[in-house]
């Protein structure tokens, strides 16, 4: 999880939490990801990949300083929806980073 401060309880809620060669296969018709939240996370674990799609009828809203997918690395992400923000505070799609499992 990338280090940042929650000013107040209950700030980091996680709608789906994906771990170790996990298939996420998303049919909802409204995603939406509160304040200082994320929507998806995905974990590798042992090199295992991660897969997230969802439908092209996604509408998917992110508030202010929420992600809507995380992925520490090994992941196939595939966003066929409408992504909108409630404002520019610090709002952010998708965020992957790459590290290396041993």
């Amino acid at each position: 999880m990338a280090s940042h401060t929650a000013p107040g309880l209950n700030t980091e809620p996680v709608a789906v939490y994906a771990t170790g060669g996990v298939n996420v296969n998303d049919t909802t018709s409204n995603f939406n990801v509160g304040d200082k939240s994320y929507g998806v996370i995905l974990i590798t674990l042992e090199l295992l990949q991660n897969t997230y799609v969802n439908s092209v009828a996604s509408n998917i809203t992110l508030g202010n300083e929420s992600t809507f997918v995380y992925s520490d690395g090994n992941a196939s992400i595939v966003n066929n929806g409408n992504i909108n923000g409630l404002s520019n505070d610090g709002i952010t799609a998708f965020y992957v980073w790459w590290r290396i499992c041993k």
